[in-house]
């Protein structure tokens, strides 16, 4: 069994995008980015900007959202990837991505990344922002995951167009659903430090073609006094 690890690794000077792995998340009518909104910043069709932050017009459920919703609120669009196959607003570079339904952790789908064609990673990414420009405040991140080895949650902080660093958590994963970081250490906590965005990836490092990675539950979320034990 390999060690639980977290790191923080800054990149100076780095690209921001490069060549790897990747699952994107775009911006969708049916799953809006739900993040900072407002008048300059309008919601997609179907949804209000009410405090900063896009709600369904109807006041009922986002189709594509956490189900039931809990509080405080789930910055991830389509966390559970119930929406379309492959899930709705998603695509894999260098790799094969879908939604599939084989003994999901929660409701019905979650997201399976397979099939590496050799490229050093291999990567679910959520972009555009999960956050925009954090300020102080701390966020918390987790998900539920199982693979073939090694499960990787990452949470890129843009600092600026050439500056980036990396805050992860990694463990080892099997065939049985577990949450990544691990209960007893807490989400994967992020203080801002006036950053212009946060970004998220689930990722296997240095695949072989026959490694994959399964999420289900993405969670991102606002802690209201500083702490990441729990939501």
């Amino acid at each position: 069994m390999r060690p639980l690890t977290a790191h923080v690794q800054s990149r100076q000077n780095a690209p921001l995008m490069r060549p790897f792995v990747a699952a994107l998340l775009l911006l969708t009518a049916a799953c809006p980015q739900p993040d900072d909104c407002s008048a300059a910043k309008p919601c997609a069709g179907g949804f209000n900007c009410l405090a900063g932050l896009c709600e369904p017009t109807d006041g009922g459920t986002d189709p594509c959202g956490e189900t039931p919703p809990l509080f405080p609120k789930n910055l991830v669009p389509n966390p559970g990837y119930e929406c379309g196959n492959p899930p709705t607003g998603w695509y894999a570079d260098h790799g094969k991505l879908a939604a599939a339904s084989n003994a999901p952790w929660a409701g019905a789908s979650f997201a399976r990344l397979s099939d590496s064609d050799g490229w050093p990673s291999l990567n679910l990414w959520l972009d555009p922002n999960v956050v925009s420009a954090p300020g102080t405040r701390t966020f918390c991140t987790r998900a539920w995951m199982r693979g073939s080895s090694v499960g990787r949650v990452t949470v890129r902080e843009v600092v600026n167009s050439s500056s980036v660093n990396d805050v992860s958590f990694s463990s080892p994963v099997d065939g049985n659903w577990q949450v990544v970081p691990p209960e007893a250490y807490g989400a994967l906590k992020i203080v801002g430090n006036n950053e212009q965005r946060y970004l998220l990836r689930f990722w296997v490092p240095n695949p072989t073609p026959a490694d994959w990675l399964e999420v289900d539950d993405a969670q991102v979320w606002e802690s209201a006094d500083g702490g990441c034990m729990s939501r």
